[in-house]
């Protein structure tokens, strides 16, 4: 098997599988349980898992909107308390798309492709927007499928919903024009921008907490008084284009001390303890618990001989 096709398919043709303990009696009987599976059964629990799913999405309403009027909607259930409601759902519909993949390459699972991909697009983006957080869903499909929805995320207009930019990335400011663009827009740009915010500030703090945690802190914050009413998504648009004019800044600040990103953090993690005092004394520590030797000049700051602690 391969990443991309985590299992196979015996065809059977001169009547193996009626001896299959008996071809299979040399391995392990860890390795080879549910070596054969029933097509009948799988057929039969795509068709029950498909049935509750859609069960499950006209008790909410849901049935007959696209993938993200679905996904808005869900949100908004879940704000009125009804988070319940949408764990049941996510249940169900992950568990379709799961016997889905079970049963493919089968002629039967032809009948419910387009639910499938409405589905799984569905249960992305509504996680995206309950959680503004980035769901990883997708990424446990078979390659197969990953493929199939990517294709239909394009040929639906939904690929600027669904992926995430990096704060690299020369498109990744576009949601800051918050100009002439209607309600459900704003808080669509919202709820991208605080995935990809919550994604970029917890890999910086990964990286360097001491330099980054206060950017995670202030996303969240942000998110919360969202979610509790307080600001509308321009507002809270405007809050996130500042503080992603903080992480650019912070990013090269170490530059204009004169001061490597090492010795840098290091002073992060030194500032709250004295944050009145002279910087001159205190990157001068830094450096010399970041292991520097050599004399520089710091912009701004005096000359000094950095010399490498034992």
């Amino acid at each position: 098997m391969t990443v991309d096709k985590p299992h196979g398919r015996i065809v059977d043709y001169i009547g193996v599988t009626q001896h299959l303990d008996d071809a299979l009696s040399s391995y392990r009987a860890d390795d080879v349980q549910n070596a054969l599976r029933d097509l009948d059964l799988l057929r039969r629990d795509l068709r029950k898992t498909y049935a509750e799913f859609k069960r499950q999405l006209r008790l909410l309403g849901l049935v007959g909107m696209d993938e993200k009027a679905a996904a808005y909607a869900i949100e908004k259930l879940v704000a009125d308390g009804r988070e319940d409601d949408w764990f049941e759902l996510q249940r169900l519909g992950r568990h379709f798309v799961r016997t889905y993949g079970d049963l493919s390459p089968d002629p039967a699972i032809l009948d419910f492709t387009e639910d499938m991909k409405w589905a799984a697009t569905f249960l992305r983006l509504a996680q995206q927007g309950i959680t503004k957080d980035e769901s990883l869903d997708h990424l446990t499909y078979s390659g197969k499928i990953r493929d199939m929805l990517e294709e239909h995320v394009r040929a639906t207009g939904l690929t600027t919903t669904v992926r995430l930019r990096n704060i690299t990335d020369p498109d990744f400011k576009d949601d800051f024009q918050t100009e002439e663009k209607s309600e459900e827009e704003l808080h669509e740009a919202f709820v991208r921008k605080a995935a990809e915010l919550k994604r970029v500030t917890r890999e910086l703090v990964d990286k360097n907490p001491a330099q980054y945690g206060r950017f995670s802190k202030r996303v969240l914050e942000i998110i919360r008084r969202f979610e509790e009413g307080q600001i509308a998504a321009a507002e809270g648009l405007k809050d996130f284009e500042d503080l992603t004019g903080g992480i650019d800044a912070e990013a090269g600040a170490h530059e204009e001390l004169g001061m490597d990103e090492r010795a840098f953090a290091i002073l992060r993690i030194m500032e709250p303890h004295a944050p009145d005092s002279d910087h001159s004394p205190r990157c001068a520590t830094c450096w010399k618990l970041a292991g520097n030797t050599e004399t520089a000049s710091l912009t701004g700051w005096p000359t000094w001989r950095r010399e490498r602690w034992p």
